[in-house]
């Protein structure tokens, strides 16, 4: 039985697991679960995941969810495509930056910055504290880029360019982050390297293919 993989398609972290997935050229299927909407998550959904969050992860009877957990295990699933270094410190380094970006980058430039923005509240002084946090895990995030220009340590993307890519695409939407992005060259590099290589996967993952 072929992967389903249960979210919504404006989640940055379904897109993070679509991401690996077609990385790994892992056949899936992606079953649509706004949790958002009226009646969401329903009582079949609950029994999946009692959290109600997204994504979750179908294999055969085996129902995984939380997306490290779900990174994990396809890095293991598929091993033939690694995305993460060899190398123990390498690898702690991977972890080190994905964690940063689910508790600075998710929540700092995504729901502090793109969310109002794209909600058209123009209120700059409450994007404000959101803006100037920012830039201080712009620079910590950029010190991560290797000379190969990813933040996977190798000269192709890896786990951590996958989990910071649909932060960065959403942020890039964002006018005030477009801005900040244009003063983090080496950034503003990377997603276009990684813009170009998601087209080479599945172009309409990203956030401004939607």
């Amino acid at each position: 039985m072929g992967l389903t993989l249960y979210g919504a398609k404006y989640s940055v972290y379904v897109r993070i697991v679509r991401l690996i997935l077609s990385a790994k050229r892992i056949p899936y299927h992606l079953q649509e679960v706004d949790i958002f909407a009226a009646g969401q998550p329903s009582a079949d959904y609950l029994v999946l995941n009692p959290m109600g969050r997204i994504p979750t992860l179908i294999d055969g009877d085996f129902v995984l969810y939380e997306t490290r957990a779900i990174a994990e295990y396809l890095e293991e699933r598929a091993p033939e495509t690694p995305l993460m270094p060899t190398d123990h410190q390498a690898r702690a380094r991977c972890r080190q930056l994905c964690s940063v970006l689910d508790n600075d980058c998710y929540v700092q430039m995504v729901w502090g910055v793109f969310v109002p923005e794209s909600d058209n509240r123009d209120d700059r002084q409450a994007i404000a504290p959101a803006l100037a946090k920012s830039k201080t895990i712009m620079q910590v995030v950029q010190e991560f880029l290797g000379d190969s220009g990813y933040f996977s340590l190798h000269s192709s993307p890896g786990l951590t360019d996958y989990w910071a890519l649909p932060m960065f695409d959403c942020f890039d939407l964002s006018p005030s982050g477009r801005k900040m992005l244009a003063d983090h060259p080496a950034l503003h590099a990377w997603l276009v390297r990684m813009r170009d290589n998601a087209d080479d996967l599945d172009r309409d993952i990203l956030a401004t293919a939607v």
